[in-house]
């Protein structure tokens, strides 16, 4: 074995930085889920959850209260089954499924308020749309879009929607980004967007995004499931989805993934033990800003339950090192570290990556695989190459 002490390696990386990228659950709950044939489409801001019921045209909020997740009546809706949050925190309930023929209406909620503003307008080109999404803030005078990638369609169609839609010069409507395979239009839904992009998925593994020229198709990996409910977002200056994954479609599982170093932040994922599935062929996985380096990430697989997790960005960094009593060994299979009494020991891969994180007392042994590693104990943090 080879000894390497912690201060001469800390001293060799000193002034080095890694971004680790975490994802804690916070709450979970199985309880007074209504029946997902009626309530298909569930969204999160902040650390509550809301759930659209078609049939009692009611929103149903979720939020932990003390040791106790509890559901609350918070608004009056209608018979649509779309549901979509801005990046402010604001609701829009679709009114009717936008059936080619039928008037097409929105109802939207100031974030915080339990009253209805009804919108109306009319699709370039109507039809089914089971679920939707939004963007921006619909009562700024910069406005926000409401998504619609209708059944059967392959053009991402969009209602913006200013002032809170105070006058009819205030809601426009349009179509953004080219022309989509015809597969992709068969439940599909647009995951997030700007003024001049889109990113979305169909239920099939693939992912498509509009960069203002070109309409790009990506597949993420091999475990994105038949499953409707991504949901993108950047954090730390990485590009992070979360996406469906598991044994099979329709259920709860999920995984977030590093796309900028293509590397999984947390695998499976879910609520309960992950087998329980739905009909809503979805597992709506939504995310809202705390700030640059903190999201929630909001989970309601319809029927199932729902979830909330934290999304944190943390640096890993080699400024300002002290001595520290430990004494590390390379071995055969990884690391030993030695230590005087209590140590919480952190492994991280270069990129950020937690893959493991354990208290020991006096001795601490782990397998690693050849290359190079973070590894912090009780808060000092150096580079050891396997």
């Amino acid at each position: 074995m080879k000894k390497i002490t912690l201060f001469a390696a800390a001293l060799f990386m000193a002034g080095s930085v890694f971004s680790a990228i975490t994802v804690e659950k916070l709450w979970e709950s199985t309880a007074n889920m209504p029946p997902g044939a009626d309530a298909k489409q569930g969204v999160g801001y902040d650390q509550t959850l809301y759930i659209q019921d078609k049939n009692v045209q009611k929103i149903y909020a979720f939020t932990k209260v003390g040791e106790t997740v509890t559901r609350s009546e918070y608004a009056a809706s209608d018979v649509g089954s779309g549901f979509a949050v801005d990046d402010a925190g604001n609701l829009a309930c679709r009114v009717g499924y936008f059936a080619s023929g039928e008037p097409n209406a929105l109802k939207i909620y100031k974030k915080g308020s339990t009253t209805a503003t009804d919108i109306t307008f009319a699709l370039p080109t109507p039809g089914r749309c089971d679920y939707n999404s939004a963007f921006g803030d619909f009562f700024s005078a910069e406005g926000g879009y409401v998504w619609f990638l209708c059944n059967g369609t392959t053009s991402v169609q969009y209602v913006k929607i200013c002032n809170g839609g105070a006058t009819s010069a205030d809601v426009t409507v349009g179509t953004m980004g080219g022309v989509l395979p015809a597969a992709a239009g068969t439940l599909s839904h647009i995951v997030t967007g700007t003024a001049t992009t889109w990113f979305g998925q169909s239920r099939s593994a693939d992912f498509y995004s509009w960069n203002g020229t070109e309409i790009l198709a990506a597949t993420p990996d091999g475990a994105k499931k038949s499953t409707l409910g991504g949901c993108a977002f950047t954090i730390g200056g990485k590009l992070v989805y979360a996406y469906n994954s598991g044994a099979k479609n329709y259920n709860s599982e999920f995984k977030v993934r590093n796309m900028t170093d293509g590397e999984d932040i947390a695998t499976g994922l879910m609520i309960g033990d992950g087998s329980a599935t739905n009909t809503a062929y979805a597992n709506w996985l939504t995310a809202s800003k705390i700030d640059d380096n903190t999201y929630y990430l909001h989970q309601v697989c319809p029927a199932v339950g729902v979830a909330l997790y934290k999304v944190t960005s943390t640096t890993v960094g080699i400024e300002n090192v002290k001595t520290v009593k430990a004494n590390l060994f390379r071995t055969a299979d990884g690391l030993t570290a030695e230590f005087d009494g209590e140590a919480t020991i952190e492994i991280f891969t270069v990129t950020g990556k937690l893959i493991e994180k354990t208290v020991a007392n006096n001795v601490y042994n782990t397998a690693l695989k050849a290359g190079a590693y973070l590894v912090r104990i009780n808060g000092e943090t150096f580079k050891f190459v396997k």
